[in-house]
């Protein structure tokens, strides 16, 4: 077995973001710092890129915890959505955006008994053949969304 070591440089990862914007001026971006960020550290990456993002997005709702629990207070969209009905309360009390990807979450999207808003995002399945919704049912989906009294603006569509 042979010895492994990474060495973690956070300026290097904000320099890397910064370029990274620099390449596409007129455009929002998001961190995307789910999985510890990427084994760099989920809550010491998010503090070093603080000051120069306007969101992240992390896998599942229990990294976007983590981060609330450490502090982070802007936006976190959660990749996965919500995997349980429960989830869609816990994001609107915490200020989560999930990206909602099946009729199942709309399911428990419509049910919830939140009141506080809700921002959802939608995944649109344009040829990846991953997850998100056919284009032909996008309609209905938003209709379904719009028609909460807790939805935070109009969904936000998403694609790979």
């Amino acid at each position: 077995m042979r010895p492994t070591s990474a060495t973690i440089r956070l300026n290097a990862i904000v320099n890397n973001y910064l370029r990274a914007c620099r390449f596409a001026p007129a455009s929002k971006t998001i961190a995307v710092i789910k999985a510890n960020a990427y084994g760099h550290g989920l809550v010491e990456v998010a503090r070093a890129l603080e000051a120069d993002v306007p969101a992240y997005a992390v896998a599942f709702i229990d990294e976007a915890v983590q981060l609330r629990d450490a502090g982070i207070s802007k936006p976190v969209l959660v990749l996965q959505g919500a995997t349980r009905a429960a989830d869609i309360a816990e994001a609107a009390a915490k200020d989560f955006w999930l990206l909602l990807h099946d009729q199942q979450q709309i399911e428990w999207a419509v049910s919830s008994v939140s009141t506080a808003p809700v921002k959802f995002w939608l995944k649109v399945e344009t040829g990846m053949h991953r997850l998100g919704f056919m284009p032909r049912v996008l309609d209905q989906v938003c209709a379904d969304l719009m028609s909460l009294s807790n939805v935070q603006h109009g969904p936000v569509l998403y694609t790979q």
